[in-house]
């Protein structure tokens, strides 16, 4: 063997062994440092990767921060992943990252500059080699929130979440709040409350702790909802369709939940053109159309005015003049109207309409419909029958 392949060997092994310790941690036979001239009086592990996975990267993170220098005694690198661990030896070390990042922090990278392409996280420095473990360990923490950093963020040396906070649930209930939040941004035309109803969404998923893939995943759940949601109340509406596959895809294709957020409002935007009824021409004649897709639901002056920008006395005020009825009563005139439709068909039972047009209290509905009819809806099912049978 050469002197060169002895060389190479046991530099290899040097390399194998420390790549043990950062990895594993544990106990570090005595000497072992010594012989691989590894003794510093601190240390501290960067994990660096591509900043997108649509781009390869042509710059690693060690020749940036060690600019300069071509053989680096103050450093080893190897393989982790997708990217490459970087350990930093010794003070002098730590402070070239530092200088490094201090430098970042004041002038962002520009999408040409080579510091664009790389995003890295910073475990804590450690005084002992036995600690570097320690870490590894935070760095690589941090690498599996960098899905949730923020607009072109490109280095994690801080958890934002505390050790001790809790998973917050991505089920059932959060799901339809915010499915709801959407849904009422896009009837009401208002992209003021869509858009702050997903930076609401993005503060709630970057502190709920849950991982990258349960994120993608509940998102995936948000958006077929809300394209269920709209398929029903709007159902001649076509352009939506087209926009909500390209707000799915978006779920799957972006590195970053900022990426994917900005995508969903611009194909929410879009959507909201597409359900939207082209001769609108006033605030009223949203609020109406408004009602009339959604009778269904819990409709009350005092949740619907500040999804339009007013407060709801004002509305109310305004509603009657130009209505000549107050909100409840026109509400339950197109319901009951909607109603007396169902009826004619002779497919639902008399509670099963009284729940589709918005009524819980099936009692409720009997009161209402015979206020305005002047019968009860069996009765008007009755007659309508007898009309037809007379026809024919």
């Amino acid at each position: 063997m050469t002197k060169e392949e002895k060389h190479r060997l046991y530099e290899m092994v040097r390399l194998q062994i420390l790549m043990f310790i950062v990895r594993n941690g544990g106990h570090i036979p005595e000497g072992l440092m010594d012989v691989f001239d590894w003794q510093d009086d601190c240390y501290q592990v960067v994990y660096s990767r591509n900043f997108t996975s649509q781009k390869e990267n042509h710059y690693q993170l060690r020749e940036l921060i060690f600019f300069g220098i071509h053989e680096s005694p103050m450093s080893v690198e190897f393989p982790e992943g997708e990217g490459k661990i970087l350990v930093l030896r010794g003070k002098a070390a730590v402070k070239r990252l530092n200088q490094f990042i201090e430098h970042y922090l004041i002038t962002p990278p520009q999408k040409n500059s080579p510091m664009y392409s790389l995003f890295f996280t910073c475990g804590e420095v450690v005084k002992k080699p036995e600690d570097i473990h320690e870490s590894y360990n935070t760095a690589v923490k941090l690498m599996e929130r960098r899905f949730f950093a923020g607009r072109d963020q490109h280095m994690l040396d801080e958890n934002p979440l505390s050790d001790s906070q809790e998973q917050q649930p991505l089920g059932e209930e959060v799901v339809s709040r915010f499915c709801d939040a959407l849904v009422d941004g896009i009837q009401t035309f208002n992209k003021t409350h869509l858009n702050r109803q997903v930076e609401k969404l993005y503060g709630y998923l970057v502190s709920c702790c849950q991982d990258e893939q349960t994120v993608r995943m509940f998102l995936m759940e948000l958006c077929i909802r809300v394209r269920e949601r709209l398929r029903e109340k709007y159902p001649g509406a076509k352009q939506y369709g087209e926009d909500s596959r390209r707000m799915l895809q978006s779920i799957f294709k972006h590195d970053y939940l900022y990426e994917i957020l900005d995508s969903m409002v611009k194909e929410l935007g879009a959507i909201m053109q597409g359900v939207g009824a082209p001769s609108r021409d006033s605030v009223l004649n949203d609020i109406l159309f408004y009602i009339q897709h959604n009778m269904g639901e819990q409709l009350k002056l005092e949740r619907i005015a500040p999804l339009f920008g007013y407060n709801s006395a004002y509305l109310g005020k305004i509603f009657r003049q130009n209505v000549g009825a107050s909100f409840n009563a026109y509400v339950d005139r197109v319901r009951i109207e909607r109603a007396k439709e169902l009826l004619q068909q002779e497919k639902l039972k008399v509670y099963e309409i009284s729940e589709r047009v918005g009524y819980r209290n099936v009692d409720y509905f009997h009161k209402k419909f015979l206020k305005n009819v002047g019968m009860s809806p069996a009765a008007y099912r009755k007659s309508v029958s007898a009309d037809k049978g007379e026809a024919e």
